[in-house]
Order: structure tokens, then C-alpha cells, then sequence
């Protein structure tokens, strides 16, 4: 119960001020407990630490551009895709979705797009039918693909 209140505790931070939570006196040390948090085996404590990496991502994009964004954070959201619980890889496709929804903000770079959208590929194949509408409606977003 404490992990899952200190894991919800630094998502709401990280949406709420990722510039001075992720500045240089603590970037490593969030960024180790974000990950930590979003492979954790229980589901809540799993999902909190997905939506952070997600408020950090759509942080990074956003302020340093596409091809900004951390490897590890690529790396650990395949990951939560490829997670055996229906919930882990929904919630991970729901923060993606959230991530690139914007057309205003910067694409993603191919390098860093490429793994994610194997991963959500995959998941098109799922017997979950909410998992699989997600990461349709992810790939769309991912692709930029009502953007012409």
C-alpha cells in the first residue's frame, strides 16, 4: 500500500511539475523509480508508474522535441506492452495515445517508433477486444495518421 501511494504520489508530481522534478539534481533518481514503478508486478502500483512515464515523455517531446526522448522509456513501454495483464498493456497504450493525440506537438522519430509500433501490432491480435480497439486507435495517433 505504501509503494502504490509513493508510486501515485510522484505521477501526480511529474504531471503536475516534470521540469523541476526531472532537472538535473534529480533526473536519474526519478527516472530509476518511474521505471521501477511501471514493471512492478502489482497492476496498480504498474499502471501509476506507466502514466509517469508517459507525464515524462510527453514532457520531454514537447519541450526538447521528438527525438528527445529517453531510450529507457521506449524500451520499458514495450515492456508494458507486451505484458501478460490485459490492464498493464491497455494502460500503457492508453498513455501512448495520450502522448501523440496532439498534432501540435512534435512526431515521435522513426528509431523510436519502430519498436512501439511492433509492440502494438502485436496486440491488434489480442483475444481482449478492449486491448486490441487501444492499440488500433494508438497506432492511428502514433502514425499521425488523421494528419494527412
Amino acid at each position: 500500500m505504501v509503494r502504490h501511494g509513493r508510486s501515485m504520489a510522484l505521477s501526480v508530481a511529474v504531471k503536475a511539475d516534470a521540469a523541476r522534478l526531472c532537472g538535473e539534481e534529480y533526473r536519474s533518481a526519478a527516472l530509476d523509480t518511474i521505471m521501477a514503478n511501471a514493471t512492478a508486478d502489482r497492476i496498480p502500483i504498474a499502471t501509476s508508474g506507466i502514466r509517469a512515464m508517459g507525464f515524462l515523455m510527453k514532457h520531454q517531446v514537447d519541450t526538447e522535441g521528438g527525438a528527445s526522448v529517453s531510450p529507457r522509456i521506449t524500451t520499458h513501454f514495450v515492456k508494458c506492452l507486451q505484458n501478460s495483464s490485459s490492464e498493464v498493456r491497455l494502460a500503457a497504450e492508453r498513455v501512448l495515445w495520450w502522448v501523440c493525440r496532439d498534432p501540435a506537438s512534435p512526431a515521435l522519430e522513426p528509431p523510436m517508433v519502430k519498436p512501439l509500433l511492433k509492440a502494438l501490432l502485436d496486440n491488434t491480435k489480442d483475444k481482449n477486444t478492449g486491448v486490441r480497439a487501444q492499440s488500433e486507435h494508438t497506432i492511428v495517433s502514433l502514425l499521425r495518421l488523421r494528419q494527412g
